[in-house]
Formats: structure tokens, sequence, C-alpha cells
């Protein structure tokens, strides 16, 4: 793989659900879960290390458990999360 030739060898991809409607909505383009869902197997072959990056909100709160277990399932390197806050919260 060209990327892992140039020294790529970590890559941190945004998911916010294991439903299609709730990532699509969150990031606002239709389509984005299944090109995402569709290049997660392909890492496998390579020595990429594949973080999933979710912003845990009111929509997506029951997909926590299966967002890590998704990571999980597809032998990815981790998962991290992250809160969306009021922005008057700081």
């Amino acid at each position: 793989m060209r990327l892992e030739k140039i020294g790529l060898d970590n890559l941190v991809v945004s998911l916010n659900g294991v439903r299609e409607d709730t990532h699509d909505s969150s990031r606002g383009v239709k389509g984005s879960y299944s090109r995402i869902m569709s290049i997660l197997p392909k890492f496998r072959n390579y020595n990429i290390k594949i973080n999933l990056e979710t912003i845990i909100m009111q929509t997506n709160l029951d997909e926590i458990l299966p967002l890590a277990e998704l990571a999980r399932e597809h032998c990815l390197y981790g998962i991290s999360y992250q809160v969306l806050a009021d922005v008057k919260a700081h």
C-alpha cells in the first residue's frame, strides 16, 4: 500500500455511530458511513494502526458500546471518545 510505503503507521477515522443514519446525519454527508465501513476491512492487510474517534452526543449515546464492539470486530487499534460540550462551558 502506498500509504504504508511513505511511512504512515497510524490513521484516525471519525465514526459517530454504528447506524448509517446516526453517522451521516451527525457529519452532514450522506453515504459517508458506507464509505468508512467499506475501507475498514482493507486495512487489515497492512501494518497501519487504525483508531476510531467518536464524538459523544445525545443522538448516539446508545451506540457508544456498540462502537467499541465494532472496533474490536474489525481488529482496530483503539477508539477515542470526545464529549460534545456547549461552547459556553469553557
